[in-house]
């Protein structure tokens, strides 16, 4: 005999039967081994046998579902009643095909017919109350669980699916006692340790939580949702060392599961781990390339980098994938305006507010955006927006007092700039910005103690606060602290003119000439058409006698500028 000629099972059966009983019989010993297509095959021969062999029917009906063919397991069933409409497995074997094919209320109303028919059976009770579960029919989902316990209370599963329903009507206790039944009946059963320790984090029982999860992993070790989960809630109460290893025991079992990956980057983030938290991103996006949240948190990431060009990418990929989110929106502003795309910055703004009109953080954003292209009434006007949502942000009074400022408001502005320092008194950068206010007001005594403060609070690397400063002190007469401050300011900016221009006429006040005249070279070197640079360097050399160099330097600010008076003065008495 050939290795083909080799009998098989399947002939076995074939050559000794007879009635479609026998054919039935030997359908379910494959169905049994879940040898389906061998099953069908042996159903099948019982129906031809016997067409209202309907249990037959019926079978292969269920196996149907288990191959995931649920319209036609549908059609076996409704084929069924057809003929025989008080079959219960019709109608419970409809229920399921129903409620699988995500048609929850047609499947309620399939087992409310199988329980008029067998109503002390607790099977379609139980699948009555998932379909009800699906439809967030959660009171009558309960009700239904309990009328199938009521005929079956050993039943560990029922209980398990009663908690579920509980716990999402938020009653957590409830939940707890039922899973409790169920772990009592089946006590290594991981999904009811797992939802219990669910209920018990929503309690804020987070110990208790802990220890159930860790009872869900020693039921079941390859159970990777408890290790995620364990995660996440090591997560939330900040245990973020905690969360990473749980992750990665997560990883180890199932390392395909994006939302692991990106939870992972979370703890990692809070850490400081920036590079590790971009790394745990990005698998996540490699696993799910859809995943919004993942490629938000990247941008964040890379804003954080300072990878600017990058997180812009990642910000307009997440609205691509959702274009409702309006923080990702607001991250794409946020890019924008470090790239000084400030016009862009407004469109992203403006997608943002479409969004969420009530969201204060836009309104700022929009506002520094509009401040930096010039448009200092519609910065206001963006800023008082941001107020109005939350009037305890110190940053915005801030911000807004500086677009006062712009608009020569300076009396208003040091009114913002107070209530910025009201709501933080240690406000540096609203210290410094109320000393330049106080400076224009010509109110010099106040300023120079604004500067101090300002740079108490660390501004003392801002090279414009020791310029007004210095400013400031010499409209005071006191020169000696005046050229320290201007000083200072030079040596945070070697480039900027007007320091070494109040620094040339601080030094001629101190009657030090030729040291004024090289602090008006070096301003006249930055900037060759600085006007009152060429008129105090002018009056330098003429009180050094240098009379025509000083016409020279008056003849080239009168060249600049016709209308200066002072130049033409200067020259005639020259």
């Amino acid at each position: 005999m050939t290795y083909t000629q080799v009998p098989t099972t399947k002939n076995i059966y074939e050559k000794s039967l007879v009635t479609a009983e026998d054919w039935f019989q030997v359908g379910n010993k494959f169905y049994d081994d879940q040898q389906y297509e061998e099953a069908i095959g042996f159903y099948q021969k019982a129906l031809q046998i016997q067409p209202d062999y309907f249990d037959a029917l019926i079978n292969i009906g269920f196996i149907l579902g288990h191959l995931q063919r649920f319209d036609d397991a549908l059609e076996c069933f409704d084929q069924c009643i057809a003929s025989y409409s008080s079959h219960f497995m019709g109608w419970f074997g409809r229920g399921q095909a129903l409620r699988y094919l995500g048609r929850p209320t047609e499947a309620v109303l399939a087992y409310n017919q199988a329980i008029k028919i067998q109503p002390d059976s607790a099977a379609p009770w139980r699948y009555r109350g998932l379909a009800l579960a699906a439809s967030q029919l959660y009171s009558d989902a309960v009700s239904s669980y309990d009328q199938s316990l009521l005929r079956y209370r050993d039943d560990y599963y029922t209980w398990w699916i009663r908690g579920i329903s509980l716990g999402s009507l938020g009653k957590n206790e409830a939940a707890i006692i039922s899973y409790d039944q169920s772990i009592a009946l089946k006590p290594d059963f991981h999904e009811a340790w797992h939802y219990r320790a669910g209920a018990l984090w929503s309690l804020l029982r987070y110990e208790e939580a802990i220890l159930d999860y860790e009872e869900a992993i020693k039921c079941n070790s390859k159970y990777w949702e408890a290790w995620y989960c364990r995660g996440n809630l090591m997560l939330d109460i900040k245990d973020y060392e905690g969360a990473i290893e749980s992750y990665n025991q997560a990883i180890h079992i199932q390392p395909e599961f994006s939302e692991t990956w990106k939870n992972r980057g979370d703890a990692l983030f809070e850490l400081g781990r920036i590079q590790d938290a971009l790394t745990s991103y990005r698998r996540a996006i490699d696993i799910k390339p859809d995943n919004v949240d993942a490629w938000y948190k990247c941008g964040m990431v890379l804003m954080e980098l300072k990878l600017y060009q990058e997180s812009l990418t990642a910000f307009e990929t997440t609205v691509e994938i959702n274009p409702n989110l309006p923080g990702a929106w607001l991250g794409c502003a946020y890019v924008l305006q470090e790239l000084q795309r400030h016009e862009e910055a407004l469109t992203a703004c403006d997608c943002t507010i479409a969004i969420q009109p009530d969201y204060e953080k836009v309104w700022s954003v929009r506002g520094y955006s509009l401040g930096a292209l010039k448009r200092y009434s519609e910065a206001l006007s963006s800023y008082e927006q941001a107020i109005r949502l939350e009037p305890h942000d110190a940053v915005v009074w801030n911000l807004r007092g500086l677009a006062l400022y712009y608009l020569q408001r300076d009396d208003e502005a040091i009114k913002s700039y107070d209530r910025a320092i009201e709501l933080c008194k240690d406000y540096g950068d609203a210290w410094k910005n109320r000393a330049f206010s106080l400076y224009y007001l010509q109110k010099y005594e106040d300023a120079v103690l604004n500067t101090d403060r300002a740079i108490e609070l660390g501004q003392g690397n801002n090279y414009l606060l020791w310029f007004y400063r210095g400013v400031a002190l010499m409209e005071l007469d006191r020169n000696e602290e005046a050229l320290v401050s201007l000083n200072r300011s030079i040596q945070l900016k070697g480039d900027y003119p007007n320091a070494f221009y109040y620094r040339g006429r601080v030094l001629h006040s101190m009657k030090q000439y030729t040291e004024a005249i090289s602090s008006f070279d070096q301003a006249l070197r930055l900037d060759s058409v600085f006007v009152m640079a060429w008129l105090w360097c002018g009056h330098s050399l003429n009180e050094l006698g240098r009379r025509e160099d000083a016409i020279y330097a008056y003849d080239r600010a009168i060249k600049l500028d016709p209308n200066c008076s002072a130049a033409w003065l200067a020259r005639d008495t020259a």
